[in-house]
C-alpha cells in the first residue's frame, strides 16, 4: 500500500475525493491501497463537511491514519467522531520508551486504546532491535523506521523491496 500525509489545507478542498479517486485510478490502486495520514492538528482545523469526506473515502475502503497520535491538543473523541482506521504512534514516545517510564506508558496506552477501539497501530521512529521487541509484546501491528530502512530514492527504494532483505525484514518484524 502507499501512505501519503495530507495537510490541513488540502483537507479543505472541496473536490478532495473527487482527487483522491482520480489519484487513485491514474496510479493502478485499489482503494485499500491507499492510508491517508493526518496529524491530530489538521483534524482539529477541518470543517464539518471534510468529515462527510473522511467518511466517503473510508467506505470505499481508504485507510485514515492518525499520524503524531499523543503529540497535539485533541480530544479522545475524534477517535469516535472520525472514520480513523489507525493510530500512529509518534517516535517521541518510541525513542525513550525502554528507558523512560512515562514514554512506555504512553505508548501502552495508544496500542490499548488501539486495540479496544479496533484500530490498528503503527509506531514510528523504531531504531533498534529491543524496541521493535517491546513493541511486538505490547501488540503492535506495525513498525516504521531505521531499523528497518532509511529512506531512499524510488529507485533505490524498488529495489530494496524487491530483494530478500525486505522479505526477510517483513518475517523478522
Amino acid at each position: 500500500w502507499v501512505s501519503v500525509n495530507v495537510y490541513a489545507i488540502q483537507l479543505q478542498r472541496q473536490d478532495l475525493v473527487t482527487i483522491v479517486d482520480q489519484v487513485l485510478k491514474d496510479n493502478g490502486l485499489h482503494p485499500w491501497q491507499l492510508e491517508l495520514e493526518i496529524t491530530e492538528t489538521a483534524l482539529m482545523r477541518i470543517r464539518p463537511e471534510v468529515i462527510g469526506d473522511l467518511n466517503a473515502m473510508r467506505r470505499k475502503g481508504v485507510t485514515i491514519s492518525l499520524d503524531d497520535f499523543g503529540t497535539g491538543y485533541s480530544s479522545l473523541s475524534l477517535l469516535q467522531e472520525l472514520p480513523i482506521g489507525k493510530l500512529k504512534i509518534d517516535k517521541s514516545f518510541v525513542r525513550d520508551m525502554l528507558v523512560d517510564p512515562k514514554d512506555a506508558a504512553i505508548v501502552s496506552a495508544v496500542l490499548f486504546i488501539a486495540k479496544s477501539l479496533g484500530l490498528r497501530s503503527t509506531a514510528e521512529g523504531v531504531e533498534t532491535p529491543e524496541q521493535a521487541a517491546r513493541l511486538a509484546e505490547e501488540g503492535c501491528d506495525q513498525l516504521q523506521g531505521y531499523l528497518l530502512c532509511r529512506p531512499l530514492p524510488v529507485a533505490e527504494m524498488t529495489e530494496f523491496l524487491k530483494s530478500r532483505k525486505a522479505i526477510e525484514l517483513r518475517e523478522q518484524y
